[in-house]
């Protein structure tokens, strides 16, 4: 077969196929888009518009916090107001033993999780504002952390490295003795 021919057959094929799909697509309900994150929340929350319909804004989670991490949100708009998040610099998650806040959550806003699957964010680190890029031999983030070297360490160059292990509990923000901290949580999706 001659290439011109099979350029044709090429092009009718596109046109068919491309035709029929913009049918298909033209039926298929919109996606929603999917809001990021704004805030910490809770180990076990679930994707942020999700959490948002599903959340009671009970308090539940705020009340069993043993670390009184959980806060409500106040003061922002109706869809946020009420809804639990952590400010990990004032106080951190712990990742509690008993993870008293998932087993209270009336609504499913928070799932039932094990430690090693929480995942509400993942610190970063700004070397240039980290104690070691001055020549001091701090170790805070890395001794404080409940994960150890899972989630963070320093490496051989002498920087801090965070890990896969890292679950966003906060700890390394909040006892980071640069301020503002040279470690910040970076909200999970």
């Amino acid at each position: 077969m001659s290439d011109s021919r099979r350029d044709f057959f090429r092009q009718v094929l596109d046109r068919t196929l491309g035709q029929a799909a913009d049918i298909i697509g033209d039926q298929l309900p919109a996606a929603v888009p999917q809001e990021p994150r704004t805030r910490l929340r809770p180990p076990g929350a679930i994707v942020e518009a999700q959490f948002l319909d599903t959340c009671y804004r009970c308090g539940n989670c705020v009340d069993v916090c043993p670390a009184q991490a959980i806060h409500h949100v106040k003061g922002v708009s109706d869809e946020q107001n009420g809804t639990p998040f952590i400010a990990a610099r004032d106080q951190p998650c712990l990742v509690c033993v008993g993870l008293e806040c998932m087993q209270a959550c009336p609504s499913g806003a928070l799932q039932l999780l094990g430690r090693e699957q929480i995942r509400m964010g993942t610190a970063v680190v700004d070397g240039a504002a980290c104690l070691r890029a001055h020549g001091q031999d701090c170790r805070v983030c890395v001794d404080m952390c409940p994960y150890d070297e899972a989630a963070i360490r320093i490496d051989d160059s002498g920087i801090v490295q965070v890990l896969d292990g890292c679950v966003g509990c906060g700890i390394c923000e909040w006892k980071c003795p640069v301020e503002p901290s040279a470690v910040v949580v970076h909200i999970a999706g």
